[in-house]
């Protein structure tokens, strides 16, 4: 077509830039990969490894997604920027080469590690919002093991019956235990004492 440019191999089109700028990448090996490869060590954590920035018609970067060096020259971490209205493109969430999971923070691993795998910040009011239908459930399940039956602690709303229910199922030796500063100040056990 007129004003298109297309890449071809082995007499097959790889690769094509529309009059609109639209690129279109096929692969006939049913496995669409593209390589981004850095020529030199990334010496520096930080360093890029491949990184996609995005700006608007005045040239304003609004965003951005890229694998940097975290840590070491044979890891990585993953992170994406947005930018609002009036300010500037900055990280909002960042995946390190640990797995842990920033939204708000670049360095996840700073706080305690028995809540640190997924880490909400800001400096006002932050918070979590499960949604679920008006008469549905809202789940956060405590599993021992990687099946569907190992939810030993169960924290719900039910939007039908309009409660919240807490529920144990330890084996037998459940208990409800609340503490202020480590120390105990009650508990229920299996039986409702």
């Amino acid at each position: 077509a007129a004003d298109t440019i297309t890449f071809e191999t082995a007499g097959d089109e790889r690769l094509r830039i529309q009059p609109t700028g639209q690129i279109l990448y096929s692969s006939s090996s049913g496995n669409n990969q593209i390589t981004s490869k850095r020529t030199n060590a990334a010496n520096s954590d930080g360093n890029y490894f491949f990184h996609l920035l995005v700006s608007n018609n005045s040239d304003t970067e609004v965003g951005g997604l890229g694998f940097h060096r975290d840590t070491a020259t044979d890891d990585s971490r993953f992170i994406i920027k947005t930018r609002n209205t009036g300010g500037s493109s900055q990280e909002r969430l960042r995946i390190t080469s640990a797995g842990l999971v920033g939204i708000g923070t670049t360095n996840p691993g700073i706080y305690s590690n028995l809540a640190y795998n997924l880490v909400l910040r800001t400096t006002g009011n932050t918070g979590m919002t499960l949604r679920s239908g008006s008469s549905s459930k809202g789940s956060i399940l405590f599993a021992s093991a990687d099946n569907n039956t190992s939810n030993e602690g169960i924290f719900q709303y039910d939007h039908n019956d309009k409660a919240f229910e807490f529920n144990n199922y330890g084996g037998g030796a459940e208990k409800f235990i609340y503490k202020i500063q480590g120390t105990e100040k009650f508990r229920i056990d299996s039986n409702g004492n």
